[in-house]
């Protein structure tokens, strides 16, 4: 899983078919692998077709910020879909995924040409 600062990143994963309860919510959470830092948050799913798939829309940094930039752990917990909307694990049920995650600085480059005639572009990187 590819984060990036300052953007509005759709993650996909396959949720339902690990998890124990019937239509559970999610909680996602993040420890980097230099601080040991943890942050920890309430995700909902988005997905048309969550038997399918799940999906989820992740604003960083608004919903979580993952300070610094580089790899995090991450863990999926199930919560019952009737808790509260809270960003709190005692409400978890069970890890439905764990994994890595990559934080990375939202980046442009800029080209130039020393012909005035021509157009200069900035591109975004990937």
């Amino acid at each position: 899983m590819v984060i990036n600062k300052n953007s509005s990143n759709t993650i996909v994963m396959t949720l339902t078919e690990k998890s124990t309860l019937s239509n559970p919510d999610y909680i996602i959470q993040f420890v980097n692998d230099m601080t040991g830092q943890g942050k920890t948050k309430f995700i909902t799913d988005v997905s048309l077709y969550p038997e399918r798939y799940n999906k989820f829309v992740l604003v960083e940094p608004t919903d979580v910020e993952l300070e610094p930039s580089g790899q995090w752990k991450y863990t999926v917990y199930e919560v019952p879909h009737s808790s509260p909307v809270i960003n709190d694990i005692s409400q978890a049920v069970a890890v439905v995924e764990t994994g890595i995650c990559m934080v990375k600085e939202s980046s442009t480059v800029t080209v130039f040409d020393t012909d005035d005639t021509k157009n200069n572009g900035v591109f975004n990187e990937e």
